[in-house]
């Protein structure tokens, strides 16, 4: 229900009264009869807008308006403000409103006087075809003030509470609308067919809700777009660019995400498929704020593309991945992450794995000088459980707050926190044999990319670290491959044009063999993802609850045990049998580590703190000797290459009587975590030097028991 300014509603008779029986009780009983008679009844009059019995006599103050469709609109002079109700419920009110010639903006600003209420006035932009073709921005705000760009000519503004389902009939909305110049030079420009050529620069304006210009730019065979987008003033628009092909699909973009703090200035450079013309969308981020006053400008050009892995095919992309000769061997590449959201891929050719056959794959990424690029690989593996046809398949693979972020939750899961033979619930367009009874999906530790191999690429690890440098790992594989890397940024949003990094990239069998699956790949500690927590369950805790689900090897007593440290976290167990059941003995445990054994070089994580580490960054064997319910016994921790003995008769390693006839558990691993070797083997053995609790070893004065001195 609408009223204009200073103008009263005509009253309505009621359905069963003459209306001359209303004029002759009004005339007997006074005024107050008549101002009844103004109240909204629900009788299905023409504009009352809504449904028999909604409206309790005498509920909508204000009248009742006749505006019930285009026809029936009341027309508005700009800059005059109108007053109306939003009553009965479903009330709708149409106003005619005009764009000016030589004008392509419309503002509306449309106040909700209630302080408190249900009603929240909006409105909706019609043609005189009735098709929408603007609306109000989304707001709790009492007031809406916002441009939209229509062409010159006769438009409706139809007024109505945001869910169509509430009524005020005391507190009124004000309508005022104005048609406005348009200040960019450029428009029409809102669509690719549009497109202005930028040149070196262009400058224009979000000058209405929804405004989004277009500008094209030609790229040349290995170039890379150069944009610089700034801004005026601080602004409501959160200014936003977007590069796109001919079809509109997205290559690249970038945000200001605040703009009421202060001028924009992205600056980036882009990479493109292939030397073309391509176009730059700029926009508001959300798409609901303007500003006619403030200016953006544009500035585009080209970069060389300086990365030979880019030059001609891309290898940003499983499909065009740079192969590696590293099986069995050392390959040694160089690349750029020379523009913003630059991937290299790589794949390994000729790997030999599977889950009896196990393998070992080293990466080291290296910067020479500080950048601001955070170094980041991933290993990623086609997931045989999840086949594809189009990356939107994989999205049951991303990761969310609740799944591999932090990867403690995922334990007990794949390496990729899969469950093994987990299938998923896919669209038909994915797997034809989709259907209901499926698992449950994990999103968990996903590539979200569908692989050349139809399934979808699953990361096994991704390791880190800040402001270029170092980062390497080595890690346990099972899955038979094809293997990629995916080398970048961490967050894909810093790049280094023209600085180079080095990837080593080196395969081969587990020089432990079949023995190995018993130790298993332990989540890097700062998380899978950036970000991600560091659990609260340990290394051992982890492995040992593997290592007995598979079957710990046991040992003789005397006999030499050989291995390898061979990748990151690795951790291997070994069971002795109680060299002296239900008595007390003391042991010597004979050591030789050897060749080439690391002295240095170790990994310091991305969340560690290098100077705690500084003194684990060799291969420092460390033995331990533990109960058979996994509590630590005893511990000894050796440098890099060290031979010798431990235990008898130097010091007090020894069987306990009172841990009866109970199996003992050996565990051999580097002491950081963060150091490997494929050809510095550990050897060991364990031998009883004494019968009893001989020296060093003492008898405890209180409890009788053999102890330490």
């Amino acid at each position: 229900m609408t009223v204009s300014k200073g103008r009263r509603a005509t009253p309505r008779p009621r359905v069963g009264i003459p209306t001359t029986s209303i004029v002759l009780l009004a005339l007997l009983v006074g005024g107050a009869l008549a101002l009844a008679s103004v109240s909204c009844d629900s009788n299905g009059v023409q504009g009352d807008g809504g449904p028999p019995g909604d409206v309790p006599q005498g509920s909508c103050t204000g009248g009742i308006d006749k505006s019930i469709d285009i026809s029936t609109a009341i027309s508005l002079p700009a800059g005059e403000e109108h007053t109306g109700y939003i009553c009965p419920t479903g009330d709708l009110d149409y106003f005619k409103v005009t764009v000016n010639a030589g004008d392509r903006l419309l503002r509306i600003e449309l106040t909700n006087t209630a302080a408190v209420g249900t009603v929240q006035p909006t409105y909706l932009v019609l043609d005189p075809n009735e098709k929408t073709v603007a609306q109000a921005p989304s707001t709790s705000s009492k007031k809406i003030n916002a441009l939209h760009c229509l062409a010159p000519g006769d438009y409706y503004v139809q007024v109505q509470d945001a869910g169509n389902d509430a009524r005020d009939g005391n507190n009124p909305y004000k309508l005022k609308v104005t048609s406005e110049k348009e200040p960019d030079a450029n428009e029409p420009n809102n669509t690719v067919a549009e497109a202005k050529p930028a040149g070196a620069s262009a400058t224009g304006a979000i000058s209405c809700t929804g405004d989004v210009d277009y500008f094209s730019i030609t790229v040349g065979a290995n170039q890379l777009i150069d944009i610089k987008l700034t801004t005026s003033a601080a602004s409501p628009v959160d200014i936003k660019y977007t590069i796109v092909n001919d079809k509109d699909e997205e290559v690249g973009t970038q945000t200001f995400v605040e703009g009421t703090t202060g001028q924009a200035n992205l600056v980036a450079l882009h990479a493109v498929p292939a030397a073309g013309t391509y176009y730059v969308r700029v926009e508001d981020a959300g798409g609901d704020d303007s500003d006619p006053n403030m200016t953006y400008t544009l500035t585009l050009g080209t970069m060389p593309e300086t990365d030979a892995n880019d030059q001609g095919t891309r290898n940003d992309t499983a499909a065009t991945a740079t192969p590696l000769n590293a099986w069995n061997s050392t390959a040694t590449v160089t690349g750029e992450v020379g523009s913003r959201g630059d991937v290299d891929w790589y794949v390994i050719n000729g790997m030999t794995v599977s889950p009896t056959a196990p393998a070992v794959i080293e990466v080291t990424m290296t910067f020479s000088g500080q950048t601001d690029v955070d170094p980041s690989f991933s290993l990623i593996y086609g997931h045989a459980g999840t086949p594809c046809t189009k990356d939107a398949c994989c999205r049951v693979l991303e990761p969310n707050g609740a799944g591999c972020v932090n990867p403690f939750s995922c334990l007990g899961k794949s390496p990729s926190c899969i469950n093994k033979g987990d299938l998923f619930c896919t669209d038909q367009t994915c797997s034809p044999s989709a259907g209901a009874n499926c698992s449950v999906e994990r999103r968990c530790a996903g590539a979200a990319v569908c692989l050349p191999s139809k399934f979808c690429g699953a990361e096994y690890a991704i390791r880190s670290r800040d402001n270029g440098g170092s980062v390497r790992t080595a890690v346990l594989v099972t899955q038979p491959g094809p293997w990629y890397i995916r080398a970048g940024d961490l967050a894909n949003d810093e790049y280094a044009h023209g600085v180079k990094y080095t990837l080593q990239v080196r395969a081969r069998p587990d020089p432990d063999g079949a023995k190995e699956p018993d130790s298993e790949v332990f989540p890097d500690r700062c998380g899978l993802f950036a970000g991600g927590a560091s659990g609260t369950k340990e290394p051992f805790d982890y492995h040992f609850d593997k290592a007995k689900a598979k079957g710990i090897p046991t040992i003789a007593l005397g006999q030499t045990v050989t291995g390898f440290i061979s990748h990151e976290g690795d951790m291997d167990f070994y069971r002795l049998p109680n060299p002296c059941p239900n008595a007390d003995c003391v042991l010597t445990l004979t050591y030789n580590h050897g060749p080439n054994c690391p002295t240095g070089g170790g990994m310091i994580r991305r969340c560690q703190d290098p100077q705690q580490l500084s003194k684990y960054l060799g291969l420092d064997f460390f033995y331990t000797i533990r109960r058979q319910n996994g509590d630590e016994w005893t511990e000894l921790r050796l440098a890099p290459g060290a031979a010798g003995s431990w235990g008898y008769p130097n010091q007090c390693v020894y069987s306990y009587a009172q841990h009866g006839a109970n199996d003992y558990i050996i565990t051999v691993h580097d002491e950081g975590d963060n150091n490997w070797s494929w050809s510095c083997n550990y050897s060991f053995s364990i031998t009883v030097g004494a019968q009893g609790c001989a020296a060093p070893c003492v008898t405890h004065p209180v409890s009788g028991n053999c102890d330490t001195p």
